[in-house]
């Protein structure tokens, strides 16, 4: 039962490295422009949203600890729930009211 799952991963991420320059060219534009877009408040969401991208992509990519046994599968696990704790975050942003965050008017609502 796992053995076929394991091997359409495995043939999806040899599918992947053919790609590698691309993906790398993608996922750093949405980190760097996400980023910058929650960073300066122009369009948070937004910025959330290439952000969780970029986390997804890039968790299941670099810590698939499914595939390891031992110290590596405690290691990409600990890794992987970092990224899902991270994530976690970028959603609490993105679900927020608030369209813009600008200088520190949230902090005087009450």
């Amino acid at each position: 039962m796992y053995g076929n799952s394991i091997e359409i991963i495995a043939g999806l991420l040899d599918v992947l490295i053919s790609y590698v320059t691309l993906l790398l060219c993608v996922g750093v534009g949405l980190e760097i422009v996400g980023g910058l877009l929650i960073f300066f408040g122009i369009k948070p969401k937004l910025g959330a949203i290439f952000l969780s991208l970029y986390i997804i992509g890039s968790t299941l990519i670099y810590f698939p600890f499914w595939f390891y046994e031992g110290a590596q599968l405690s290691l990409n696990f600990v890794l992987f729930m970092k990224n899902l704790s991270i994530l976690g975050g970028v959603f609490l942003l993105f679900s927020s009211r608030r369209s813009s965050y600008r200088g520190y008017d949230m902090m005087d609502e009450e």
